[in-house]
């Protein structure tokens, strides 16, 4: 049921997020919020738990915070009381993640590589999906259009695949329960999926909101509708695919999406919790794809708890959308697996610690590079040397243990895969994850 339907009966609203079929996080606790009449007071039971109380405000408002529990198989119902009963059916505890961004993350299962071989092997019905509606707002929303559905071939087919598929990797090593709450739009701009407080308190930002509109590129407008009616139900985290949009502005990126993962951050409220960033795939574009991947690296760094998906083997050149979602959902999970859940595997690629510049070469440092090799067993490629931060000119590297050397005299700065496409790019670890793109100067920019 969808508890909206039954507000003007019961007295009681409780967001779409809570419906039957939905997915509780375990090991913290969890809260469940609503409306009521003023002074009505709100009991909220799960089944074999204790129940907890609260009495609506003068709005209307009331909160509860249910005990912690375990990761639970078996379906349990959950009870909300006050003048009247709402009754929440087959409810499971396990692992939630937000995913979210703009058409990558989007992209649905029929739309994606082997879509009818995905769509069988869809039955599992402790995997489960919720689909926010499309919808813009210039204030913080209450709820939402959407309904958990579990994993099944009858549905599957128009959820996130890149979501599907992170959450299938997590059911199959963690076999606990797993709930994907889906709010994405395509075509999106990183700014209308910032907290418009966050941006109100930023001097270089504040002007995008000092007049709010309810449009999808709007500064705070999914926030406020698409992300606002989702706190503060409880999570493990959020995966991210976006920035395709904002590809051109690069240096504005770099600011806008740490200032994201710390406003959603705040405003769940949980602490520090993980944030998975899908870097751009290869793609023949504006020239700048290069810096908004160096941007994305740079905000998963700057917040802490963070990682970062490469994708430069994935993309198609030709098609902004590429078809393998397979791959990008699996990597996600790694870093998850890797990251949050303590996971004795390599999370990702390599990537640089450091660089250190000597008269006569440049020696990159690596972190995650166990098994440093390329792919095709040629020389490391896209490798591009400069002297003076102005030309660049192709290097010669080699893999020196999980080092990379590159010999040459008054070498001041270095990069690798740093185009829009580079195809070249054959850097990988031990199981076959590639290198991240970077650039790094002896002096400052």
């Amino acid at each position: 049921m969808i508890p909206l339907l039954f507000a003007a009966l019961t007295g009681i609203e409780l967001p779409a997020l809570f419906n039957d079929h939905m997915v509780l996080q375990r090991d913290q606790a969890i809260p469940v919020w609503g409306k009521a009449v003023p002074g009505e007071v709100v009991t909220v039971r799960l089944e074999g738990s204790p129940a907890r109380q609260d009495r609506a405000d003068i709005n209307g408002h009331w909160r509860v915070d249910l005990p912690s529990e375990p990761a639970s198989m078996t379906p349990r119902v959950l009870k909300i009381e006050g003048r009247s009963v709402l009754t929440f059916k087959d409810v499971l505890v396990g692992e939630v993640w937000i995913c979210s961004g703009q058409s990558n993350m989007e992209w649905s299962i029929l739309q994606s590589k082997d879509a009818q071989l995905e769509i069988e092997a869809a039955d599992d019905r402790w995997l489960r999906h919720i689909k926010v509606n499309r919808s813009t707002a210039t204030e913080g929303q209450f709820t939402f259009e959407g309904s958990w559905q579990p994993s099944s071939p009858e549905v599957v087919g128009n959820w996130t695949a890149v979501g599907t598929h992170f959450g299938r990797k997590l059911r199959a090593e963690l076999g606990v329960p797993v709930g994907l709450i889906n709010t994405t739009w395509g075509g999106t701009r990183i700014e209308p999926w910032c907290d418009p407080i966050a941006l109100a308190k930023n001097s270089t930002f504040a002007e995008l909101v000092k007049s709010r509109r309810a449009a999808p590129q709007a500064p705070g407008a999914l926030f406020d509708a698409m992300v606002h009616p989702l706190i503060p139900y409880g999570i493990r985290g959020a995966v991210w695919y976006q920035g395709e949009s904002n590809a051109g502005e690069p240096e504005r990126y770099r600011e806008l999406l740490p200032l994201m993962i710390r406003s959603w951050r705040e405003a769940w409220g949980q602490g520090n919790f993980p944030f998975g960033v899908v870097q751009l795939a290869p793609f023949e574009s504006n020239g700048r794809w290069a810096e908004l991947r160096e941007a994305q690296d740079f905000g998963a760094r700057a917040v802490g708890n963070a990682g970062l998906v490469v994708l430069l083997d994935v993309g198609n050149p030709t098609d902004i959308h590429p078809a393998d979602k397979q791959t990008v959902g699996q990597r996600l999970g790694r870093w998850a697996l890797g990251e949050t859940y303590g996971r004795n595997i390599l999370p990702s690629g390599p990537k640089v610690r450091s660089v250190t510049f000597t008269e006569t070469s440049c020696v990159v440092e690596l972190d995650h590079a166990v098994g440093l090799a390329t792919r095709d067993s040629a020389a490391p490629g896209e490798f591009e040397v400069s002297n003076d931060k102005r030309s660049w000119r192709a290097a010669e590297a080699s893999i020196v243990g999980n080092q990379i050397t590159i010999a040459g005299n008054g070498i001041v700065a270095v990069r690798y895969a740093w185009s829009d496409v580079p195809a070249g790019a054959n850097v990988v670890n031990a199981d076959g994850l590639p290198m991240a793109p970077f650039r790094w100067t002896k002096f400052e920019w």
